[in-house]
């Protein structure tokens, strides 16, 4: 796959040539690596069924034979689900009594 087919595969289900795994292309684009400094382009992938996402050089992806239509990862209008980072409103704690003199 190239740079251009794999940023147009973002979304779809993808196989990794090199470990066999396959999962859903999330992002690809340029990375540098924090320790080495030096920038590749790579393609994100994550498991279909959520896990631990990984990363690849896209001429070892390919997109899955047995997947149709484009896999994306919600259907149209669908609400992200925001995990433990929504905000959640909360009471304030009582505090002390006021001071009387």
């Amino acid at each position: 796959m190239t740079e251009d087919e794999a940023i147009a595969a973002i979304g779809d289900a993808v196989e990794d040539l090199t470990t066999g795994r396959t999962g859903v292309l999330t992002d690809a684009g340029p990375y540098t690596s924090p320790t080495t400094r030096r920038t590749t382009f790579l393609v994100f992938i994550r498991p279909e069924r959520g896990g631990v996402e990984w990363t690849v050089e896209p001429e070892q992806v390919r997109r899955r034979a047995d997947a149709a239509a484009p896999h994306r990862c919600a259907p149209p209008g669908h609400r992200p689900f925001r995990g433990h980072h929504r905000a959640t409103r909360r009471t304030a704690a009582p505090g002390p009594p006021p001071l009387t003199r």
